[in-house]
């Protein structure tokens, strides 16, 4: 909501995988992913409308931009949010880590994908990083720490607005 408050196009790719599929390589997941994607990307991108791009995903969703867009020429540019990113493979943080795209990476402290140590590392890359204390893969504060989670929701908005900032796509 916040990207179309903003007056920005929104593409949302909404896709389902089944157990077979996600219990392959991480490499083959991706390409499997990026099968779905890329046509999608075309399409929109066609007609050279937009001088600007950037790319959300949340978990699963940080697999195609780590592994496969981020590494794309014609997308340096682009702003990259990763949200609860699959660190825990290691395509996946190398490809966050010598990236040199801006953006946001957003991660619990009690996330099972979250590493002190890979964090510490990823502060070095231009993404701005923030770790939201006591919260899981969803984000949730604690076990049933509704207001707490709700606060650190709004702070990840915030966040976002930051990045996302005054930056239209151009048409």
């Amino acid at each position: 909501m916040l990207m179309l408050e903003k007056k920005i196009d929104v593409v949302h790719i909404h896709y389902s995988y089944d157990e077979q599929v996600m219990n392959k390589p991480i490499e083959e997941v991706t390409k499997v992913m990026m099968d779905d994607i890329n046509p999608v990307i075309n399409e929109v991108l066609k007609n050279e409308q937009y001088s600007k791009s950037m790319f959300l995903g949340k978990s699963l969703g940080t697999i195609p931009i780590a592994n496969d867009l981020m590494k794309r020429e014609e997308f340096t540019q682009s702003k990259m949010i990763v949200l609860t990113p699959l660190l825990t493979f290691e395509s996946i943080f190398d490809s966050i880590l010598h990236s040199s795209h801006e953006g946001l990476l957003i991660i619990g402290d009690k996330d099972h994908q979250y590493n002190a140590n890979q964090i510490d590392q990823l502060y070095k890359t231009n993404l701005t990083i923030d770790v939201v204390k006591n919260a899981n893969h969803s984000v949730n504060v604690g076990e049933y720490e509704t207001e707490n989670s709700i606060e650190a929701i709004a702070k990840i908005m915030r966040k976002l607005k930051e990045t996302i900032g005054t930056s239209k796509i151009e048409l």
